[in-house]
């Protein structure tokens, strides 16, 4: 086995991993953890999904799982509220497409700081808590 095939593999352990917690924590994500697959992308820096797919960054994978379990685990259910929500594409300018994806990084950040669970529970900060605020009060 190869050194790419070696990193792909123990990334995909602990994708598994932290699969495993979000079932035991939030069984009604259960069909939903089960639709995306794994694979390791040495292209990206971090992690993504096209909504069949978690292509991952492996030395990304090991750093966060080791230093910051919990965030691997918001990652994982910030991809599948991506993909429950239908974000998955824009079309028209860079500039149109950059406010897509930022609005939807937005939508589902703020569904997952409402999340009680202990495995993506952390507090939201006092500045996403007045983004939130203003937003509620001046988008429809």
């Amino acid at each position: 086995m190869n050194t790419r095939e070696q990193l792909e593999a123990i990334g995909k352990k602990i994708w598994n991993a932290s699969r495993t917690e979000l079932y035991l924590s939030m069984r009604f994500f259960g069909v939903a953890l089960d639709s995306l697959g794994y694979e390791a992308d040495l292209s990206t820096r971090t992690v993504g999904t096209d909504g069949e797919t978690i292509r991952f960054n492996p030395r990304w994978v090991m750093e966060v799982y080791l230093e910051h379990p919990y965030m691997l685990n918001r990652a994982y259910v910030h991809m599948i509220l991506h993909c429950l929500f239908r974000h998955m594409s824009a079309a028209g300018t860079q500039k149109r497409e950059d406010l897509w994806n930022l609005a939807c990084d937005i939508a589902a950040e703020s569904v997952l700081d409402t999340m009680e669970s202990p495995a993506v529970r952390r507090t939201p900060s006092d500045f996403r808590e007045e983004w939130y605020a203003r937003l509620k009060v001046e988008v429809r």
